[in-house]
């Protein structure tokens, strides 16, 4: 992914621990609080293809990089969760439900809470 809006691309995230070998050094080295859950590209800038962003989920919270650096950090508000969330997590806990099945029931759940389909 080419995220520092040179000519050149550039590996987003690399664990040295995992022992992979690379020729690569790095540009810019940041440590994060937890470990990343999800990890995306895009574009910051409509029509601007220059402007490449990355944005982490890390724990709680969307971090977005602009140019290698840190740019914004966004926490997610913490909320509750529906019971009915909590009973279908536990039902396939207990293997009484498939993930199938989890999954449609997250979707319901979410639609009636929310009040629009997914």
């Amino acid at each position: 992914m080419n995220v520092n809006t040179s000519s050149k691309w550039t590996r987003a995230l690399w664990e040295p621990a995992a022992g992979i070998q690379t020729r690569l050094k790095p540009i810019v080295e940041s440590a994060l609080a937890e470990c990343p859950t999800g990890i995306v590209g895009f574009a910051c800038d409509s029509g601007n293809s220059d402007s490449t962003c990355l944005a982490v989920a890390c724990g709680s919270s969307l971090l977005i990089y602009r140019n290698m650096k840190p740019y914004y950090r966004y926490n997610v508000p913490q909320r509750d969760i529906l019971t009915s969330e909590m009973e279908l997590w536990g039902l396939l806990i207990k293997s009484q439900i498939q993930k199938g099945q989890l999954l449609e029931g997250l979707k319901s759940s979410f639609k009636c809470h929310m009040g629009y389909l997914l």
